[in-house]
């Protein structure tokens, strides 16, 4: 008969995903893991494998849960522009003023070249974040609300490097005033009109 794990797995693996945002991977210790998921050794390789094993989950666990608040608050925006100025805010309010900025850009800024499937999914998660804000500046287009010779691909790449320099700028101890001041000021360069 199994023996009956004494602890939960989800709650374990959100313990570790939040010592993973503030420490990085190379700073988080297999002591520090233990003790922050409240688990012994044994359970911890029995049932996430390894470290980097864990990491990749929590990572996965991270960007399906920034996907869905900005899905949530992009279902409730009003038009293109809006829809762009969601998934700013949603960054921000994720992070609630810890200044630990994105995990998958502390992620891609820590020494992971080696680790092929490390960089797939953060080329993966990266293609998509272009591909919504192409969406949603089309979206914009089309609704009158950007320039009719509006470069949407040019715009969209240059909204998409935008978006990840804010979030390395939540990470550097800015006040959420100034950081809302940074949305709002990609939005007025990078769709005009909007």
């Amino acid at each position: 008969m199994a023996r009956q794990k004494e602890f939960d797995e989800t709650e374990a693996l959100q313990a570790a995903k939040e010592l993973f945002w503030a420490k990085g991977y190379e700073k988080t210790s297999l002591s520090d893991l233990l003790e922050a998921m409240h688990i012994h050794k044994k359970s911890f390789y029995d049932t996430f494998g390894n470290k980097r094993d864990l990491f990749i989950a929590a990572l996965q666990k991270y960007h399906d849960e920034v996907e869905a608040d900005m899905k949530e608050k992009v279902l409730h925006a009003d038009n293109g522009i809006e829809k762009i100025r969601a998934v700013f805010t949603s960054s921000l309010e994720l992070d609630a003023g810890k200044n630990r900025g994105c995990l998958l850009i502390n992620t891609a800024a820590e020494n992971f070249e080696d680790d092929p499937e490390i960089q797939a999914l953060i080329l993966k998660w990266d293609k998509e974040l272009l591909s919504c804000f192409t969406a949603f500046l089309t979206e914009a287009k089309t609704e009158g609300l950007l320039s009719g010779t509006c470069d949407i691909k040019a715009q969209a790449s240059l909204l998409e490097n935008a978006f990840l320099g804010f979030r390395m700028q939540m990470k550097m101890h800015r006040t959420g005033k100034e950081l809302r001041n940074m949305i709002e000021q990609c939005i007025q360069t990078y769709c005009p009109g909007g």
